[in-house]
């Protein structure tokens, strides 16, 4: 983790493939990070170029686990054409970053912090050793 913490994770997919993996990744963050771990997540697409002129929105309409992904994440999503070079490449790069920083101003300036990870991780640890335990008393139970 950077310090003071995160403002951003990059949910990085490509065009033309949406694996049951990359259908649970929100999930998972949410699980690793806690549920407000969304409110800093963009979904960007690589391959653009795939699209051969499609809108992004049109390409996600397409996809209902899609839309719900795009949508958990405050519809913030961003498509790189990887073959762009130059000028180009650098003036999507800027959007990007102004995406982000876009995304910093509407969370107050606040970012994921480790502080916040420590909270959910020590409750998570907690639900496990309660979870380990029940399954010890029932096994007691049966013998």
């Amino acid at each position: 983790m950077t310090s003071p913490g995160v403002h951003a994770f990059l949910i990085v997919l490509r065009i033309g493939r949406f694996s049951p993996e990359e259908r649970n990744t929100v999930d998972f963050i949410r699980t690793i990070f806690g549920p407000n771990a969304a409110n800093y997540c963009i979904v960007v697409f690589t391959h653009e170029d795939q699209l051969e002129g499609q809108p992004l929105d049109d390409f996600i309409a397409s996809s209902s686990a899609l839309q719900e992904l795009v949508n958990i994440c405050g519809n913030r999503k961003f498509a790189i054409n990887n073959r762009l070079l130059g000028e180009p490449s650098e003036r999507k790069t800027q959007h990007l970053l102004g995406m982000i920083q876009r995304m910093v101003n509407v969370n107050n300036g606040t970012c994921y912090t480790n502080a916040e990870y420590e909270r959910i991780e020590q409750k998570r640890r907690k639900e496990e050793a309660e979870r380990k335990e029940r399954e010890r008393k029932q096994k007691e139970e049966y013998e």
